[in-house]
């Protein structure tokens, strides 16, 4: 052996001699390790890796990589020169291939090499840690994530190894992962009172507390506290400790630190999500529990539940939540969990809940699922809404609604009998006017002319004002007769629908000047009387409408009866309107039809705009009528 080979063992083994206090912790933890000389020669191997090899560990001693694996040496070997060379680290190698101790399964380790350095700083060799990933990728979930742990342990960043004296906890020795992880080298380390300082001060006087009376009682123990890094941020370690004792007492502290902040991180931010959840939850306006989807158990409620129900908590949790429903709506609870359970969610049920002092409550329940990673419904999360003012409102709405729709009958009926009241009245009067006054002008008038023939020899002037007499009364027989006949139209009684329109449009063009076009089509002879008399009217008020506001050349009246109903159409040329300013700016006219026809059963229409004329139809079934 060539001398810088026996000077590198021999400083190798001086090395090994100043770690020989790890060993303990090396030898237990489920981690191949090793260290390596310049010449790939085994120095020190601990037994979970000398297993995987196949060799007891001490016949590894002395032995080159190439003699003890030689298929494994031919991947490994250049990653070893490469951090002898550079005296940088490889992390989370990942090596494929079969091992000495079971030749007939390919495995798979996860492999890290960190350069070891003498105390002038020159790299003696290499160790080595090795982890088999193989049970892990075939392991059920909990192995997995056990595993996953002490890979992410042994990350350089991550996990630190380090030992130290109990006395004066000093560390003698500490992992050159230190330095990406908080920014100071080794040596640094070595230094009385230097770990104590890069503990957050509001962490330090416990954490050294902790360890103090840990490393009194325990074997094996570990905390989370914060260091400060070298550039004054600050990360969250875990640290992991093994005690070992002389003589009963704490002699030697030996551990890993582990870089725990992201998952400080995310604890934090889940710590402060539970809490607005919590908040939520408990402060919500609705009732809220959360039920086991199998037993039905409460689990968990807020206020608002306690409150309404007038129950302690303790009285509602680990009850079933059939329990808090009035018996009247327990099928139907019973219904809708059935229902959550096969499909995850309930929507709107309105439901009864049981006070303690046995009176109802109605709420309108809404259900949710909260599952597992799996996807496995565990818990049924359950709101319920209380509806008891909404239905009363409800209630009281359909109160008005029916109030309402009998005052608007009541109103209709009011409506109807004054119309039949006024019809009555005006018929009274039509009859009075044409049997008695018109009567009485017209025996005056005989009157006046036979009083002119005998006296042939009166005075001219009192001849002529005889005469002036007569023609004024027969002037007022004629005023007195069409008002009798717009009262109430004796033509409508004798002759019939037909005739009655047909002698209304024959005045109407005489006395406005506007010719109208009458079209009657199968008209029945008969016809309720108060059918006859709406459409009547309707004919009247349009004609009316139409010499006052329409100023049109022409009107046109078509009356036809189909096979089940009568159809009246009136219509002009003229200005046109808007119908629904013509409701409420042209007076009662519109609105008295409109009433007229409903009376009837009918159906009014108006098709009208501004300089388009317009179109007045109403449909009125042939079985309508009084009755």
């Amino acid at each position: 052996m060539k001398r810088d080979e026996v000077s590198g063992q021999s400083r190798i083994q001086s090395a090994d001699t100043g770690l020989a206090g790890l060993r303990h912790l090396l030898e237990t933890v489920p981690v191949g390790l090793c260290l390596m000389d310049r010449n790939l020669r085994f120095v020190h191997i601990n037994k979970h890796l000398a297993e995987i090899n196949g060799l007891p560990a001490d016949e590894h001693i002395g032995r080159t990589l190439h003699e003890v694996i030689p298929e494994i040496a031919k991947i490994v070997t250049p990653t070893y020169r490469e951090v002898i060379a550079t005296g940088e680290a490889t992390l989370d190698f990942e090596v494929r291939g079969v091992s000495p101790a079971d030749p007939e399964t390919e495995r798979c380790w996860l492999v890290s090499h960190y350069p070891v350095r003498s105390e002038d700083g020159e790299v003696i060799g290499v160790s080595t840690a090795v982890l088999d990933i193989t049970d892990r990728e075939r392991a059920s979930q909990a192995r997995q994530q056990s595993e996953i742990s002490h890979r992410r342990l042994l990350e350089s960043t991550h996990a630190v190894p380090w030992q130290s004296d109990v006395a004066s906890r000093c560390f003698t020795y500490i992992g050159p992962q230190v330095t990406p992880l908080l920014g100071f080298p080794p040596k640094d380390w070595y230094r009385e009172g230097f770990w104590e300082e890069r503990i957050h001060p509001d962490d330090r006087a416990l954490t050294i507390r902790f360890c103090e009376a840990a490393a009194r009682v325990e074997d094996n123990y570990q905390l989370e506290y914060r260091m400060i890094v070298a550039d004054g941020s600050v990360v969250w370690v875990q640290d992991i400790v093994s005690v070992e004792r002389v003589d009963g007492e704490p002699k030697t502290l030996r551990g890993f630190l582990v870089d725990v902040s992201e998952r400080r991180v995310v604890q934090e931010q889940l710590r402060r999500s539970e809490e607005r959840y919590r908040d939520l939850f408990e402060n919500a306006p609705d009732m809220m529990a959360s039920v086991h989807t199998e037993t039905a158990e409460v689990q968990e409620c807020n206020r608002a539940l306690e409150e309404k129900l007038g129950l302690a908590r303790g009285e509602i949790l680990g009850r079933s939540v059939f329990d808090l429903y009035h018996p009247d709506s327990l099928a139907r609870a019973r219904k809708s969990f059935e229902q959550f359970q096969q499909s995850g969610e309930a929507r709107d049920v309105e439901l009864e809940l049981r006070r303690k002092d046995g009176t109802r409550l109605e709420v309108s329940l809404n259900a949710s699922a909260i599952r597992d990673v799996g996807g496995v419904i565990r818990l049924c999360r359950i709101s319920w809404r209380d509806i008891t003012q909404r239905k009363r409102a409800v209630e009281m709405l359909r109160a008005g609604e029916t109030a309402l729709r009998i005052s608007e009958d009541h109103l209709r009926y009011l409506t109807g009998r004054l119309i039949a009241a006024q019809e009555e009245e005006r018929r009274r009067l039509a009859r009075e006017l044409h049997d008695d006054l018109t009567q009485q002008l017209a025996g005056l008038a005989i009157d006046t002319g036979n009083l002119e023939q005998q006296w042939p020899d009166a005075p001219e002037a009192v001849r002529a004002r005889l005469g002036e007499m007569r023609d004024r009364i027969a002037a007022l027989s004629t005023h007195v007769h069409s008002i009798s006949r717009q009262l109430h139209p004796s033509i409508l009684d004798d002759l019939g629908l037909v005739s009655a329109v047909e002698s209304e449009c024959l005045l109407f063009s005489k006395r406005e000047g506007i010719p109208v076009t009458f079209e009657p089509s199968n008209i029945p002879t008969t016809l309720p009387s108060d059918v006859a008399l709406c459409l009547y009217r309707v004919t009247q008020e349009s004609l009316r409408n139409i010499a006052k506001h329409a100023e049109a050349a022409e009107a046109r009246i078509s009356l036809q009866a189909t096979g089940e109903e009568i159809v009246l159409s009136v219509g002009d040329s003229g200005a046109g309107f808007d119908p629904d300013e013509g409701r409420s700016a042209r007076g009662l006219g519109l609105g008295s039809m409109e009433e007229r026809v409903r009376l009837i059963h009918g159906r009014l229409s108006i098709d009208s705009e501004p300089g388009r004329g317009t179109i007045i139809e109403v449909r009125v079934p042939l079985s309508a009528g009084a009755g």
